[in-house]
Order: C-alpha cells, then sequence, then structure tokens
C-alpha cells in the first residue's frame, strides 16, 4: 500500500508539471495501457502510475474553468450570478465569488450564457453584498494573473484550483443592482452571519480577524505584520483550519463521548464505546469543516479522518502507516491538484513524522517527553519542506508550539467555537470577549519573541534533488536507536545544508528585473553583496510587492539583508513596496532622488558621481547631478552596474530633459541591457538616447493591459529599429542576466516560459 501510494503521489505530480493541458484524446494513451497492465501481477506498479496519470487528466479536463471570449476582456459587461463563498473585505474593497450565468456586453448588447465562477473586488461599495444573494453587475473582467517570479505566491494556480479564470471589479455606471436576497437557508450566508456576529463582539479588530480565521477560515483581516510574526514563530498554522484544528475538534468529541458511553452499560450493549466516539469525531470534523466552507485544506483533513475512522466503524485494523497511505490515495483521487499545494505536503509529512517516532499510548509524566518529542519530530521532519517552499526555518518553532498549541487549541478555539454556536447573546459575548482577551495576551507573547534577531534562519532554496535526498534522510534519523545505518541520515542531509546557490564569482554580477505589474523591481547581487533598486508599488489594501515579490525573491536566493537599497523616486509603483520590504529584512544604505516624498523611511539623496565597487563589480549613480532640482519622474535615481562581460543600465522614470543630459554622460560607450524609461511611454525613449544607449536588450517593466498602455508601441518600435530586443515583464515575468566574471553575458532567462504549468 504505501509504495503504491507513493508511485500514485509520483504520477500525480508528473501530470501537474505538464505546462499545458493535453486534449482529451490524449487520455486514452495512459488510460488504456493502464488497465491492461493491471491483468498482470508483475505489472502493478506500472498500471498505478499509468491508471493516476490518466486520473489526474480526466480530473482536469473536468474541472477546467470555461473560457470566456477574450474580444469581452477589459470591456463593460452586464453579469449575472450569485454570491457564493464569504465575502471578504480588504481596505476599501469588499471581495467575494461570483457564480455567473450569463455576460452581456453594455456597447454591443451582444449577450453570452454559461457557467463561470469570478472572483470579483468592489472598492467603495455603497450596498452590503451577502453570500446567496443573486445580483446584476456592471464589471470589467481580464484573466487572472499571477507575478510570475521565483518564490513569488502562484495566485493564478491557486484561482485555478477553485474554478476560477478571470478576474474583475464593479464599475461606476448604470446597471448594478440586486436581483434576489439570500434564499432562507445557505450554508455560507449562515457563515457570514456568524461572522458579522464576530465583528459585533466585545472585542478588539485584531483579535475579531484571529477569531474569524480559527472559527471560520476568513483570514483576510489578518495583516502582513501579523503573518510576519505568526511566521517567524511558527506558528503561521494555527491560524488555518486544517488538519490540526479539524483532528483536535474530532478528537475532544471522540474523548468524551468514549469516556460517556462506557459509563451507561445499555449504549454499550447498542453500540460500542469506541464506534459511537468515531461517529462523533466524524460528525465534529464535518461541523468544523461546515464552518471553514468546506475549503480545500478541511476537505483533506476529512478524507484522512474518514479513512481512519473509517477503519474503526467496520471494525478493520489498519496500521498506521497503511491509514497514512490510504489517506493520501483518497486525496488525491479526490483532488489531484492538492500536489500544488506546499500545505498538502506539510500535512503529511507532519503525520508521518508523529508515526515515525510515536511509540504507543502515554501515560502519566511520559505524555509530557511525547508532547515534547513530538514537537521536534514535527519539527526536523518539515525543516527541508519549509526550506524548499519558503526558504526559512523558524528555530523557536518547536518550542513556541509546546505551549502554543495547547494555548490555541484548547483554550482559544473552543471557546470561540462556543461563542459563534451558542444561542444566547450574553453567554456568546462572554465567550468571544475572554477568546479575544487570551488571543491579545498570546499575540503579545508571540511579538516578543519574533522581534529576537536570528529567530529565523534563512537559507537558499534547495534544489529538487537535494530535497529528495534529506526527506529519507530525516526520517531515518528519526528513528529508534540501535537502527542499523540510522546516522546515515546525516550524510543525505548534506546536500540540503551545502547546498549551491549559483552565486556569482569574483568580478560576475547577476540582474534580475522582477515582475512587479505596473512598477519597477531590479536586484543585483555580487559575489558578497546585493542591491535591491526599486521595490514595485503599494497598494491600498495593504498589499505591497515589497514583502509579496522582493522579500520572497532574496529569501530564495539565501539572503536576509540588503546592502543597498534605491528607491529611485518617490511615485508609488516604484516606492510603494518598501515599507514592506524593510519590514521583512534590513537594508544598510538607503538612496533615492527624492527621499523627501518617502513616507515613514529615512534615505539619503541620489547623486551622481558616487561609486561603489563591490567583488570586482562597477557600481555608478549617473543622474541626478549635483544641484539639480527636478522632481518626479526627472529626479529619478540612475544607475549603471558594469563588469567586464558588459553593462545594465536601470533609468527609473526619467523623461527627455533627463535622458539629453545623461546621454552626454553615456558618450563614451553603450550598455548592453537598459530598462525602458518610464515604462515605455510617450515622454521618455527619445530617438537621441536610443541612440547613444545602443542596447542589446531593452527590458519593459510594465502591467499586463495597464491603463497607460504602456509601453507605447511607436515607442518600442523605435528600440526595434536602433537594433534592440524588447522584453516586457507582463509577457516573460522576471527577466534574468549572468554578467561572468570570464566576460560571457549569459541571458536573457523568461521565468514565465520556465515556469508553464497547466493554468
Amino acid at each position: 500500500m504505501i509504495v503504491h501510494a507513493m508511485v500514485i503521489t509520483a504520477a500525480v505530480l508528473s501530470f501537474q508539471q505538464l505546462g499545458v493541458l493535453p486534449p482529451a484524446v490524449w487520455l486514452l494513451a495512459s488510460l488504456l495501457p493502464g488497465l491492461l497492465a493491471l491483468r498482470y501481477r508483475s505489472l502493478r506498479l506500472p498500471a498505478s502510475f499509468l491508471l493516476a496519470f490518466a486520473g489526474s487528466h480526466g480530473w482536469a479536463l473536468l474541472n477546467e474553468p470555461p473560457l470566456l471570449d477574450p474580444s469581452l476582456w477589459g470591456r463593460d459587461l452586464l453579469v449575472t450570478g450569485r454570491i457564493t463563498g464569504l465575502p471578504t473585505s480588504s481596505g476599501d474593497a469588499r471581495r467575494f465569488r461570483l457564480d455567473a450565468d450569463s455576460l452581456v456586453d453594455v456597447d454591443t448588447g451582444r449577450e453570452q450564457h454559461g457557467r463561470w465562477r469570478l472572483r470579483v473586488a468592489w472598492y467603495r461599495a455603497a450596498v452590503p453584498v451577502y453570500s446567496g444573494e443573486r445580483w446584476q453587475l456592471r464589471l470589467r473582467l481580464k484573466p487572472a494573473r499571477s507575478y510570475r517570479n521565483p518564490g513569488s505566491f502562484d495566485y493564478r494556480g491557486w484561482l485555478y484550483r477553485q474554478g476560477i479564470r478571470y478576474t474583475g471589479y464593479v464599475r461606476d455606471g448604470e446597471g448594478t443592482r440586486r436581483l434576489a436576497a439570500a434564499p432562507g437557508w445557505s450554508l455560507d450566508h449562515w457563515r457570514q452571519q456568524l461572522a458579522e456576529g464576530i465583528d459585533s463582539a466585545p472585542v478588539n479588530p485584531t483579535s475579531a480577524a484571529l477569531l474569524r480565521a480559527l472559527t471560520l477560515g476568513d483570514r483576510s483581516g489578518i495583516s502582513e505584520s501579523q503573518w510576519r510574526v505568526f511566521r517567524r514563530t511558527g506558528t503561521n498554522h494555527l491560524v488555518a483550519i486544517s488538519g490540526l484544528h479539524v483532528g483536535l475538534v474530532a478528537g475532544l468529541l471522540m474523548w468524551l463521548t468514549n469516556a460517556g458511553w462506557r459509563r451507561i452499560p445499555s449504549l454499550c450493549r447498542r453500540l460500542p464505546a469506541q464506534q459511537a466516539a468515531a461517529w462523533a469525531g466524524l460528525a465534529g470534523a464535518l461541523g468544523y469543516a461546515a464552518l471553514a466552507g468546506f475549503s480545500l485544506p478541511t476537505q483533506r483533513a476529512l478524507l484522512m479522518l474518514l479513512v481512519l475512522l473509517g477503519a474503526i466503524l467496520l471494525r478493520r485494523p489498519l496500521r498506521p502507516g497503511q491509514g497514512l497511505a490510504l489517506a493520501l490515495i483518497a486525496v488525491l483521487l479526490f483532488d489531484p491538484a492538492a500536489v500544488s499545494s506546499a500545505g498538502f505536503w506539510l500535512s503529511f509529512l507532519a503525520v508521518a513524522a508523529i508515526l515515525v517516532v510515536i511509540d504507543g499510548p502515554p501515560r502519566g509524566w511520559s505524555r509530557i517527553g511525547q508532547w515534547v518529542k513530538l514537537q521536534w519530530a514535527v519539527a526536523l521532519g518539515l525543516a527541508p519542506l519549509l526550506l524548499f517552499f519558503f526558504q526559512q526555518v523558524p528555530w523557536l518553532g518547536p518550542l513556541v508550539n509546546l505551549f502554543a498549541i495547547p494555548f490555541f487549541s484548547l483554550l482559544i478555539v473552543p471557546l470561540a467555537l462556543l461563542g459563534i454556536l451558542l444561542p444566547l447573546p450574553l453567554l456568546s459575548d462572554a465567550c468571544l470577549g475572554l477568546a479575544g482577551w487570551l488571543l491579545d495576551r498570546g499575540l503579545a507573547g508571540l511579538q516578543l519573541l519574533a522581534d529576537v534577531e536570528g529567530v529565523v534562519q534563512g537559507l537558499p532554496r534547495p534544489s529538487l534533488a537535494a530535497l529528495a535526498l534529506a526527506l529519507p534522510g530525516i526520517f531515518l534519523l528519526m528513528l529508534p536507536r540501535g537502527v542499523p545505518g540510522r546516522y546515515l541520515g546525516l550524510v543525505a542531509c548534506l546536500p540540503l545544508l551545502l547546498v549551491n546557490v549559483n552565486r556569482p564569482a569574483t568580478g560576475g554580477f547577476l540582474f534580475t528585473l522582477l515582475d512587479v505589474g505596473q512598477g519597477t523591481a531590479a536586484v543585483v547581487r555580487t559575489r558578497d553583496h546585493v542591491l535591491v533598486y526599486d521595490t514595485g508599488p503599494g497598494f491600498r489594501s495593504g498589499f505591497n510587492t515589497g514583502s509579496a515579490v522582493v522579500a520572497p525573491y532574496l529569501r530564495q536566493l539565501g539572503l536576509d539583508k540588503i546592502d543597498l537599497l534605491i528607491l529611485s523616486h518617490g511615485d508609488k509603483d516604484h516606492a510603494g513596496g518598501a515599507r514592506g520590504l524593510l519590514a521583512e529584512m534590513s537594508a544598510n544604505v538607503r538612496l533615492s532622488g527624492e527621499p523627501a516624498r518617502l513616507r515613514g523611511i529615512t534615505a539619503e539623496p541620489c547623486v551622481a558621481g558616487r561609486q561603489w565597487r563591490w567583488d570586482g563589480v562597477l557600481l555608478e549613480i549617473l543622474h541626478p547631478a549635483s544641484g539639480h532640482h527636478a522632481t518626479g519622474n526627472d529626479a529619478s535615481c540612475v544607475l549603471r552596474v558594469s563588469n567586464a562581460a558588459g553593462k545594465v543600465l536601470l533609468t527609473g522614470d526619467i523623461e527627455a530633459a533627463s535622458e539629453q543630459r545623461l546621454s552626454r554622460v553615456l558618450a563614451s560607450g553603450g550598455v548592453d541591457v537598459v530598462t525602458a524609461p518610464h515604462h515605455g511611454s510617450r515622454s521618455s525613449s527619445t530617438a537621441g538616447f536610443i541612440a547613444t544607449v545602443a542596447a542589446r536588450d531593452v527590458l519593459v517593466s510594465a502591467g499586463w493591459r495597464n491603463r497607460y498602455g504602456f509601453p507605447v508601441p511607436e515607442v518600442m518600435a523605435r528600440w526595434q529599429a536602433a537594433g534592440s530586443r524588447v522584453l516586457n515583464t507582463a509577457d516573460e515575468g522576471a527577466i534574468s542576466y549572468r554578467f561572468a566574471a570570464d566576460g560571457r553575458l549569459h541571458g536573457p532567462v523568461s521565468h514565465a516560459r520556465r515556469q508553464a504549468a497547466l493554468w
């Protein structure tokens, strides 16, 4: 069973690596050979692989979100549908899922009918929206997009797995109206009423947001600073309704039922206490998963519990390893796309680590020793995966979780559940108020620990080969003393710690222009130093690309601090992510062309003539000159980085006047790679500047189908006419070059083309 589970997992994972979804006819190529091989005992493992591959293909075909005519993208549409899920608030936006069934083009009257699941944002909504309501909304839609960079969250894939291919926002104008109220009873409408009850309880907004996360699975109110605390203390799993909380609720109900059932002989004669406890645990898990809206993590947890409790209900013996393997197969059959989620791997590896070290039911004081042992086993077992997915290991995590798990799961969660489910308002408010007070105390303690220097260890992202060696090595180390070859696990873990980060040699540097949508962010890395040029935009919702894009990319390289941060000027699409980035890691030196415009950030003025030589690489500020009094775009700090392999010019948003001055500075020689000034606008990239720069490649950092129309086609045509190749982050994702110490220039490398996925 265990071997078959591993083979099935490998098959599902292989299918998910495909860059495109094969047509239905190709399903037969794996299905028929798999069915034929199933007849022969010696071919059962290949048959499992082929059938699992075919199953993943069939699941993907059945669950692929429907397409929308591209001619409707970006146009005003009257969309009719029902709000599903739990609407959430972020800043001044209300976000919700809309299951649409008709679309009408406002300008042409063209109508389409079908079934589309959309993610909609309504900014400054004048009326509240409730789950279950039917609406006609005036929307503009576009395909869902992700920031395509190493280390960035795959937002598009996350939506795709929920059946969502398009996102949109509500437009002002005629046509938006509520068509029907929510039905008298629906799960999501009830959940929304519970969420409003939490918001009106006597708790502060911070605690209310966490209580919604713990009871209803709504994490939209948790701020980035709070997530930072949870990540740095290894407790972020505590605010997600997944296997831990579902299992604890089920276990608590099983224990209570078993203890009470045994004391009533007549009940035991009708149904054994163990089976009664299993039914109670399953009912509790179902109820808690319903509160969370049957999110994918809770669905996985339910399937795992169903396998384990099913064996009790059917009175069939099931060894722990076989139970875990059967649960793994059940989850993959139900949702093959789960293998793309970090939570899937972390959940199963955590359970596997527990099964390896547990040695029977603990008694007396040994329960404390067993609890400590389990925490360290889970921390050790998950460390390779945490490095692979997040490039961070919170060293204090096991110690913190010794106290945090009981504190959250045995005190706060039961109180919060009682608070939202009790029908008496006075008791409900008392439970929620006490849960909120405990949360405040707990968060204060976690904050103190999170601020400790060195509480998180960052390492470069390991290769798949290093991960494949380290995982069995870790589990080998966890085996009981006396097992032959146990310490060979240390040897297997060495590649994980001695990973080759592909760090430039002395004299070389790596340059990456990141995909931050409509904005700019770039990273220059030499052997022992790193420079960040701009941080991308920040938004009213609190989301910013400094913490969501730049910091994860740096962590993937194994970096936890910045030697030089340059914010070209004060516009929010260049400096909006700075505070988010600086909350994640420090910067030794900060420069800006407009330091006075940076809110809450101190920086020195950027002045031409300043230069550094890092590890044999020359960095020079070329603009603005001392005494230059321009503001806005023309105040942009311009940086040139050069070595034996070539030169990179980072131009910010300079316009024609600054380009003319810069052309005189560059008259002695051009560059190999240049970022298009002001994202390729008409006010920049003058003919004289293009001729002087004579770049091999011009890189545009612009949002896909952005409202400004950048890059302007006629401007790009000028660059191309001069012999430059134009590359846009909207198409390529992050674009990287390696300027080698031996004088060779490698690149460009497009992250979007290297990381193609089914969606």
